[in-house]
């Protein structure tokens, strides 16, 4: 004897209908997730690019201080060699209003897919070379003078 299979609409599984449904959905879902991971990834390459152009600006900085007979009134550039050859230097050196003083800018540049980044800090620095000194003679008590 045969058993017979009786089929009946309206049970169970899915059609073909809800199931493209469902993996549209999720398709949407993953495509999401992928271009929030990718915005990470450039976010991240991003905030590393400028902690690097911070460290190299504060080191530029550093030996123009450590030099501050290399002040002199003028835009001067550079690279900082193969390990950073994505970095280059401007440093702009204005000569203040007092003997000595200079008001030193400092800008990191890089390339970042076509697209130019800078980043800035500037100070003020004393050349102490450069500052008068009060002269000294005709100051104080005269060393000849009469005994008595």
């Amino acid at each position: 004897m045969m058993s017979r299979v009786r089929i009946s609409k309206g049970e169970g599984g899915f059609s073909i209908l809800e199931a493209l449904i469902a993996v549209s959905i999720l398709s949407i879902g993953i495509v999401g997730i992928l271009q929030a991971y990718g915005q990470g990834l450039r976010s991240s390459r991003m905030s590393r690019d400028r902690l690097v152009a911070i460290s190299l600006a504060q080191q530029k900085m550093a030996e123009f201080e450590a030099d501050p007979s290399s002040l002199s009134s003028g835009i001067q550039e550079g690279d900082f060699g193969e390990e950073f050859r994505d970095y280059r230097w401007e440093a702009d050196v204005e000569k203040g209003s007092v003997d000595g003083l200079y008001h030193v800018t400092i800008r990191v540049i890089w390339g970042l897919g076509g697209q130019e980044n800078s980043w800035e800090m500037s100070a003020y620095m004393v050349n102490l070379s450069e500052i008068a000194q009060p002269s000294r003679t005709g100051q104080g008590t005269s060393a000849t003078g009469g005994g008595r």
